[in-house]
């Protein structure tokens, strides 16, 4: 389990700093549709990165031989976020424009608000944790579940502004008390 987070800690900031000079900051556009729910700091700090596919960590193969099987098949996912750099598969990049992409960008500044809440090494050290405990199913993962649970509102209930950031501090801190 150390070695999934120390190596999956060195990763993303290693995918962080490979992507970050090609990252581009949010359009006019989408930082309009996303204000509302997102603390600025997130807003404006999120860089969005196209990327042919979600690499698959090198550290994986080592990880099988410590049989550490059912890791995430990231070059399935649609984008990862790396900090405040969101990578886009562009495998699975809906249209600018359309509610899929708004829902996409809004589940990936969810997860740019947890990088800036916990920091790498303690977000993935709960994954990891959460990912194990849960039968190496990364749906399990409840911080995943929160980020589908807000995405859902986002989505479902447009008219309806929550702020992501004091949402994901009540859960989190919820969390720790009841540990």
């Amino acid at each position: 389990m150390i070695f999934l987070i120390e190596e999956g800690s060195k990763w993303v900031i290693t995918q962080r700093n490979k992507y970050l000079p090609q990252a581009v900051p949010l359009s006019s556009q989408e930082k309009e549709k996303l204000h509302k729910w997102f603390d600025p700091a997130v807003i404006n700090a999120a860089k969005i990165v196209q990327v042919p596919v979600i690499e698959k960590p090198l550290f994986y193969d080592r990880a099988q031989t410590m049989e550490l099987y059912n890791l995430p098949d990231l070059t399935q996912m649609d984008s990862l976020v790396f900090g405040e750099v969101i990578a886009v598969s562009q495998k699975y990049k809906p249209s600018p424009d359309s509610t899929a992409w708004h829902g996409l960008l809004f589940k990936s500044l969810v997860r740019v608000t947890l990088f800036r809440l916990l920091k790498a090494r303690k977000l993935i050290d709960f994954y990891v944790n959460e990912w194990m405990k849960n039968g190496f199913n990364f749906d399990m993962i409840s911080l995943e579940v929160v980020a589908e649970e807000l995405q859902r509102r986002f989505e479902g209930y447009p008219d309806i502004v929550f702020s992501v950031e004091e949402e994901l501090k009540e859960y989190i801190k919820d969390l720790y008390r009841n540990q």
